[in-house]
């Protein structure tokens, strides 16, 4: 289905096209002329705008998710490579005075350099840890980096992976947007989305929103053995966010900041204000082909009398093994009817073509002249 905003849009060269017929023929441009300058100025035009319509689309549904597995070997690497380079370079001088000249001539000579990489594999994807690369064959003996000897076959780890989302585009035509006291009064309480990846492969998803969690170093590192589980079975990606408020508005604030969360997510918000002891509220949000699911797991959320990490991240690996079935965004490809690129991208474009063309009328009215002379000559030679 063609975008009826990108359909409007070229209406602004066609138009543009039909006056410059108009100018064309005002000073009597041959019909060859006429066919090169309209045609070929709305082709140009009409490729331009169309493109930046969708690099501008683009913009809007370009997004990042998370993938979790763990690390599954580790190896160093010793490798070599010959690289050319010139040398014994001269000038070469021919000929004498007025016709004499040089030219620098140079002969090829070879390399040799050894390498030693350190690597990680996970089966989310791979690390290159460290590299090191000399002429010398003593760099294999470089003893291994910290960081590679600290690696464990098993370890945890995060890959980020771009995707398009097109609810990001237009969540509005999903969700309806809180309203303006609900999202004032949580301004202060809506955390980042955590994507930020540390130590190369390391993310810390579980979110203390004024509440004091002495042990959070834990709930993290226990998260994420759990995904090392629900990453490859179930390509989820959990994020708990502890909160201090008794409000269940709440949950449609984050809702509403975070746009639901990326496509893989499932975010568990608790409210906590009596911390570790029973929830005031759980709000689920996740995109799944069994809407039962979330209610299972708000309702084994609230039936626990104390919020410890095994507890509740244990509900949460249980019944998301047991009941989500993530949706695919392919399923919301029909959005893309909807989406625009951003005003100031369309904005820019037709300025920049009406440009274009006022400074072509411009050049046609006043440095064109020749033509018209042409035209003036070739009739008087065919009287």
């Amino acid at each position: 289905m063609v975008n009826s905003t990108l359909l409007w849009l070229l209406l602004l060269p066609l138009t543009l096209s039909v006056i410059t017929v108009f100018i064309l023929m005002k000073i009597k441009a041959d019909t060859k002329q006429i066919a090169m300058f309209t045609i070929g100025g709305f082709l140009i035009s009409a490729l331009i705008m169309t493109g930046a319509f969708f690099i501008g689309k683009g913009t809007k549904t370009f997004d990042t998710e998370l993938w979790n597995g763990e690390i599954t070997s580790k190896e160093r690497i010793h490798d070599s490579y010959t690289r050319s380079y010139s040398c014994n370079c001269r000038q070469t001088c021919s000929g004498s005075g007025q016709n004499r000249s040089c030219t620098q001539t140079c002969d090829t000579c070879y390399e040799d350099h050894y390498t030693v990489t350190w690597k990680a594999h996970a089966n989310v994807g791979h690390f290159t840890i460290d590299h090191e690369d000399s002429t010398s064959r003593s760099v294999y003996s470089t003893p291994d980096p910290r960081e590679y000897m600290n690696v464990v076959k098993g370890d945890p780890c995060a890959v980020k992976n771009n995707y398009t989302n097109y609810i990001k585009a237009v969540p509005e035509s999903l969700f309806h947007p809180v309203d303006g006291d609900v999202k004032a009064r949580f301004t202060n309480m809506i955390p980042n989305y955590p994507l930020n990846v540390y130590n190369r492969w390391k993310v810390d998803r579980v979110l203390a929103v004024g509440v004091k969690v002495p042990d959070l170093r834990e709930w993290n590192y226990k998260l994420s053995e759990s995904l090392k589980k629900l990453g490859p079975a179930k390509q989820a990606n959990v994020v708990v966010v502890l909160v201090n408020t008794a409000d269940p508005t709440y949950g449609f604030a984050l809702q509403d900041a975070w746009l639901n969360g990326k496509k893989n997510d499932v975010i568990v918000a608790i409210g906590a204000t009596k911390f570790p002891g029973k929830p005031d509220f759980v709000h689920i949000l996740t995109l799944t082909n069994n809407e039962m699911f979330k209610v299972k797991l708000q309702d084994h959320l609230m039936e626990m009398e104390e919020l410890t990490a095994d507890n509740v991240i244990g509900v949460i690996e249980a019944d998301t093994l047991k009941y989500h079935q993530r949706k695919r965004m392919r399923e919301f490809e029909y959005l893309d009817a909807e989406i625009d690129p951003p005003t100031w991208v369309n904005v820019t474009m037709c300025l920049l073509i009406l440009a274009s063309y006022v400074g072509f009328w411009v050049w046609l009215q006043f440095y064109n002249k020749p033509t018209a002379r042409y035209n003036s000559t070739r009739n008087r030679r065919f009287r």
